[in-house]
């Protein structure tokens, strides 16, 4: 039965018996794998195996790479990441990691992703999740290690080394899965702490010829990254097209990017403007790379922009109380924070903070208008 034709209530009826039951199981599950606590910080050397758990999406793979980059460092270790088929791209040019596993859902693909870290032999299993996951708490406790490191949560009986979080309100994602370190010893994960990832050569080859042939002799590109996966963070093709046009008459080139999913109502509310779209990942992040500004209310996007080094200009809705907004770590920006839709932020105002933040960026001048 189509999902219009289900009667009032039912959708979140079911979504909260998904939840109560998968509640239930992990509780079950916890009372059954029961680790041992501990005694002292986690030993590594070069010979060891760190098989790291990151599933869910493109943003929190790419929060996750500071944590992994430190930890290579410090001991040199064989690094393994259990990635999503949504993310595990994010992994595969990063040369902090020397294996990429990638999971499935379901109890065969839960299976096969435990079979395949398992024949690294681990030394220390690590959970990069920030919040609670039933399937990471299940792969995390079929694994077998001698240590296991999660940040402290419901789940902390299935970890010899539960570390207590940072205040989310206080502190980016990126120093709180860093702070996993401490279960290494005093030294922690060394900083400075950047997001690492970098777009395969052939995709930086199609992101160059684009801006090519699209803009020849353009420079100073501002990115416009139209979509971001819901209603409530697009931002509206009228006030892009007034971006887009505000942007020239300074002397910038800007330069929209849209998803397949919304390419259609974009390019047809800023014909001829060109409109990159791909459907391939490396390809949109490569485009990023050669941004000198990016503008965005997807945090995916900005945190590849914050691993290029690209400044940012975010229009975000505001996270849950308590919780600080993923801004782009280590990179310049500036945003506007909307109570809970962005298309309730005016373009004057959006304007009016962008620009001044282009000008202190010290940029080439731009050409005459």
């Amino acid at each position: 039965m189509p999902p219009a034709s289900l009667p009032p209530g039912r959708p979140a009826r079911l979504k909260w018996a998904e939840h109560f039951f998968k509640n239930l199981a992990l509780d079950a599950f916890l009372a059954l794998r029961r680790g041992r606590v501990g005694n002292g910080p986690v030993h590594l050397t070069a010979a060891d195996t760190v098989v790291f758990l990151r599933l869910n999406g493109i943003g929190d793979a790419l929060v996750s790479t500071p944590c992994i980059q430190a930890i290579k460092k410090r001991f040199g270790c064989r690094t393994v990441v259990v990635a999503d088929v949504q993310n595990h791209f994010i992994f595969t040019n990063n040369p902090s990691v020397d294996h990429v596993v990638v999971y499935r859902k379901g109890p065969l693909g839960l299976w096969r992703a435990r079979r395949d870290a398992q024949a690294f032999r681990p030394t220390a299993v690590v959970d990069l999740h920030e919040q609670l996951s039933t399937t990471v708490s299940l792969l995390a406790g079929v694994l077998s290690a001698p240590c296991k490191v999660s940040l402290r949560k419901r789940n902390a009986a299935l970890f010899t080394h539960p570390v207590p979080d940072l205040d989310p309100a206080s502190h980016h994602v990126v120093e709180r899965l860093a702070h996993l370190g401490e279960a290494f010893g005093p030294a922690g994960c060394p900083g400075p702490l950047r997001l690492a990832y970098r777009a395969p050569a052939a995709a930086t080859r199609e992101a160059q010829d684009f801006l090519r042939t699209a803009f020849p002799g353009a420079s100073r590109f501002v990115g416009l990254n139209t979509s971001a996966g819901g209603d409530s963070r697009f931002w509206g093709v009228d006030n892009y097209r007034r971006l887009a046009d505000a942007l020239r008459a300074d002397g910038w080139t800007p330069v929209v990017l849209a998803s397949p999913a919304d390419r259609e109502r974009v390019t047809k509310a800023l014909d001829p403007a060109p409109v990159f779209c791909s459907a391939s990942f490396d390809e949109f992040a490569a485009v990023i790379g050669e941004l000198a500004v990016l503008v965005s209310p997807d945090t995916a996007a900005v945190h590849v922009a914050a691993a290029y080094g690209i400044p940012v200009f975010g229009l975000y809705v505001a996270e849950r109380v308590g919780q600080l907004n993923w801004y782009p770590y280590g990179s310049h920006y500036e945003w506007i924070i909307a109570p809970s839709t962005i298309k309730n932020i005016p373009f004057a105002d959006a304007w009016a903070q962008l620009r001044p933040f282009l000008q202190a960026l010290g940029l080439p001048a731009p050409t005459a208008a």
